[in-house]
């Protein structure tokens, strides 16, 4: 009788039909272990025969699904709950198709996307010439201009300038949506940019006058100090300036406001046009900058959420869903269209590690319940 209802439930569950009461009947039974290897044993022959033989490791999947996803909406609170442990990972995170649970068939379309970038991380010399960049070489050295070398190793580019100059000489630096790199500036200076983030830098500063780099995206700057050189982040309208410190700069062209955020030491912001209006940060403060009205304000926050990306984290914090998707597009390198307009103002809290675009966009539906179609690197959210 209980392996019965244990069967409904599991069913019920991939059909996305099961009630909050059942959701909680069904955590119960598979936290004894009999009830756990049961799914298991399901799952390990369904997805067999999808796949004709391919082997399946369920512990592999069951450890990767222990981290919890966690929602909360000004309306419910959606968790995946240890049920996760035994259903998750088999279930979104290779998309095993239940031909017992007939679980195809309920879900919205789906078309796993590709998650290969498009595009490659761009290097935009003095002259104009460009270079790709090739994360996946070990090393490979770049010679640009004045002589000066640069190194790319992996996921960073740094700069070794010994030779003095009395030219700047800039670069540029694109990052295309759906990745992240580092490069280290010639004072040692390191900038980690975010996707969709576009650098402009000199390949080596003049010795006694002020250092200044141009960006526009996001990205996050671990400043060498250097009392005779001050430190200064060009965002077209909004000035930061630095003697020594660790902070995030939010300045997508798209986003109407630019956002500074300090982890440690100090930085002035300013309008360009107005410099002489000057907001001065401590830790945990972030400063806003409003494009519209030319306003600007500071407010102390939770720095958590706003350097999570360096480590490939998403974390919103009662955040509303037109954010959201945009955030979801630059680390995902995906077009998220929205025709359901409630659901852009509405506001939720989720924290994401290593999830995939598709298991957290089935997160968000099953949470506010919206049909969706995902066609490639296409996402549309039905009305």
């Amino acid at each position: 009788m209980e392996n019965k209802t244990l069967i409904s439930l599991i069913e019920k569950y991939f059909n996305n039909t099961i009630s909050e009461q059942e959701f909680d009947a069904l955590d119960k039974l598979l936290k004894k272990s009999e009830h756990a290897q049961v799914f298991k044993e399901l799952a390990k022959t369904n997805y067999l025969n999808k796949t004709k033989g391919k082997y399946f490791d369920a512990e592999k999947h069951l450890e990767k699904s222990l981290t919890q996803i966690k929602f909360k909406q000004d309306r419910k609170v959606f968790s995946l709950k240890p049920i996760a442990k035994y259903a998750a990972a088999a279930a979104i995170v290779i998309g095993v198709a239940f031909s017992y649970f007939n679980w195809q068939s309920n879900i919205n379309s789906v078309m796993v996307a590709d998650k290969e970038p498009l595009e490659a991380i761009e290097l935009i010399l003095n002259d104009g010439s460009k270079q790709l960049l090739k994360t996946s070489q070990k090393e490979s050295a770049i010679v640009v201009a004045n002589g000066i070398q640069g190194i790319v190793n992996q996921d960073k580019l740094h700069y070794n300038a010994t030779t003095k100059t009395n030219t700047l000489v800039y670069n540029t630096l694109k990052v295309p949506y759906g990745q992240r790199f580092k490069i280290e500036l010639s004072d040692g200076t390191l900038v980690h940019l975010n996707a969709g983030s576009e650098l402009k830098y000199p390949v080596s500063f003049i010795e006694n006058e002020h250092r200044e780099v141009f960006l526009n995206g996001e990205a996050f700057f671990d400043v060498v100090k250097n009392n005779g050189q001050r430190f200064f982040v060009n965002t077209g309208t909004m000035n930061v300036e630095v003697l020594g410190t660790q902070f995030n700069v939010s300045s997508y062209q798209e986003d109407q406001v630019i956002k500074t955020t300090l982890v440690e030491g100090s930085v002035k912001v300013f309008e360009n046009e107005h410099p002489e209006k000057q907001l001065l940060l401590v830790p945990n403060e972030q400063a806003s900058w409003h494009k519209l009205d030319h306003t600007i304000d500071k407010k102390e926050v939770d720095v958590t959420p706003h350097i999570a990306w360096l480590n490939g984290r998403l974390i919103f914090k009662k955040t509303d869903f037109s954010t959201i998707s945009k955030r979801l597009e630059r680390q995902y390198n995906v077009i998220i269209i929205n025709k359901n307009k409630k659901l852009n103002t509405k506001k939720f809290t989720a924290h994401f590690k290593e999830e995939t675009i598709e298991e957290i966009i089935k997160s968000f539906s099953d949470n506010y319940e919206f049909k969706y179609i995902i066609d490639g690197k296409t996402i549309v959210i039905e009305d």
